[in-house]
């Protein structure tokens, strides 16, 4: 399993042990580490990673306490030293396969990244357990043409190919498992108002790089929920309460086959209808705004009806209220008083150049300095 998916999320995925499912009262069950770090000296590296697994075990983040298969040292030196993932892949691969021959009852699904030797080791998995696999779960944090293996996939047979997925958040993840029956409809509804919360959690927190980057994001999640909550619909039941865009509605605990959908995310309030704005094609009049999508509806000064992301909007800029043009003037005096004292320029010319950054200077300057 990847070491980042520390939620509980993959507890909805049942034990698949013939009836035996999970010890809740031990502790024991159904997760394994598959970890790339090698084993020391008295086991220091796995027992830093088995206090952790336990903290997050005790909170409540991990449904049951998990095994830890560690790495070595000759494949943690390789990529180290040399930057080579195969010995790296080479060695979770055989301690699966050790794994597995102690537990032949069992079949197993494997979560990692396309980051290392993560998506290799699942794609051998697959090729050589096909029987036992019930799917591989591979996170993508790097572009898929950077991941390590890729070519080994497109060789699978196509029955093997769709017991991979690749998701990019946790309702990707748990659709795919839903589509391969290993989750009810139950718990892809868990599973996406959890996923939310975490989303909404991270805005909070402000852990996005760049307000584009966090609107992508909200956009792309929100358009997993929709598609989540439609697939779930072929076999729920849908709630009489809420609705995919009630987004301020609350809703009701599940009951039976429900399911409740997860509100979409909405963006940040906006500028009321009848605001002046500007965006990168001129001034005009907010129309309207819709939240779920992030968009302006605004009719431009030249007589046009834009549609347009939030982001792209701004409020009119003037010489009283910006701290950057009144910087700007400050210099221009400066400079002007510089040139007057030198006789380069007569006071009429100085005083024009005053009166034109007062104005704001030409309307193309203006916008080229916004732009920028």
């Amino acid at each position: 399993l990847d070491s980042g998916f520390h939620n509980g999320n993959w507890s909805e995925i049942p034990g698949r042990t013939g009836g035996a499912g999970v010890t809740e009262s031990k502790g024991a069950g159904n997760m394994v580490f598959l970890s790339a770090r090698p084993h020391v000296w008295r086991g220091i590296s796995e027992n830093a990673s088995l206090k952790k697994f336990n903290r997050l075990w005790r909170k409540g983040h991990l449904h049951v306490m998990p095994a830890l298969l560690p790495g070595d040292l000759h494949s943690g030196n390789a990529f180290m030293t040399q930057g080579n993932l195969a010995p790296m892949t080479s060695k979770k691969f055989s301690n699966f396969q050790q794994y597995a021959a102690l537990y032949p009852e069992c079949t197993y699904c494997f979560v990692g990244d396309n980051g290392q030797g993560d998506f290799l080791a699942g794609v051998r998995m697959v090729r050589e357990f096909g029987h036992k696999m019930d799917a591989v779960f591979i996170h993508q944090v790097q572009p898929l043409h950077l991941t390590f293996g890729w070519p080994e996939m497109e060789a699978l047979a196509p029955d093997q190919r769709r017991k991979i997925v690749i998701f990019k958040d946790y309702i990707e993840a748990a659709l795919g498992a839903f589509q391969r029956g290993l989750i009810a409809v139950q718990a892809l509804s868990r599973i996406m108002h959890s996923a939310r919360q975490d989303f909404l959690a991270l805005e909070a927190a402000g852990s996005f790089e760049s307000a584009e980057v966090q609107e992508t994001e909200r956009l792309r999640f929100n358009a997993h929920l929709e598609v989540a909550y439609q697939a779930g619909l072929s076999e729920g039941r849908p709630s009489l309460t809420a609705t995919p865009r009630s987004a301020n509605k609350k809703v009701q605990a599940f009951a039976g086959d429900c399911m409740v959908p997860a509100p979409p995310i909405p963006a940040p309030e906006g500028h009321p209808a009848g605001t002046i704005v500007r965006t990168p094609y001129g001034e005009g009049v907010v129309v309207s705004y819709d939240r779920i999508a992030g968009r302006y509806t605004l009719e431009l000064n030249w007589k046009c009806r834009l549609h347009i992301n939030h982001l792209r909007v701004r409020l009119p800029r003037t010489p009283d209220s910006s701290p950057e043009r009144w910087g700007t003037l400050a210099s221009t005096f400066k400079k002007a008083a510089q040139v007057l004292r030198r006789g380069s320029l007569d006071p009429k010319q100085a005083e024009d150049l005053q009166l034109e950054n007062l104005d704001g200077g030409s309307s193309a300057g203006s916008d080229g300095d916004e732009d920028g």
